[in-house]
């Protein structure tokens, strides 16, 4: 994450009363970024993460961070097919 997209976080729990939930899709990167920024905020926040993968590529990691969250929902992407979720 960018200092900027830190800080406008910062500021997005400063006015927030409480803060329950946050998603993120588990990329390297920002997301894994976000999650660690949460979890330093504070540990009650339920982190809810969404990865995708490609239906013919289940097993396939590489540009996932594999964080840990509180819960997690796949979303299968097919070719030629709607989003499809599982829990």
């Amino acid at each position: 994450m960018t200092p900027q997209q830190k800080e406008v976080i910062t500021r997005l729990e400063l006015f927030t009363t409480k803060v329950l939930e946050a998603h993120h899709g588990d990329c390297l990167g920002s997301n894994a970024d976000f999650h660690h920024f949460i979890r330093e905020i504070d540990q009650r926040i339920r982190i809810i993460i969404h990865p995708g993968f490609l239906a013919n590529l289940p097993d396939d990691t590489t540009l996932r961070a594999l964080c840990d969250g509180d819960h997690m929902t796949l979303c299968v992407m097919r070719t030629g097919s709607a989003l499809e979720s599982r829990s």
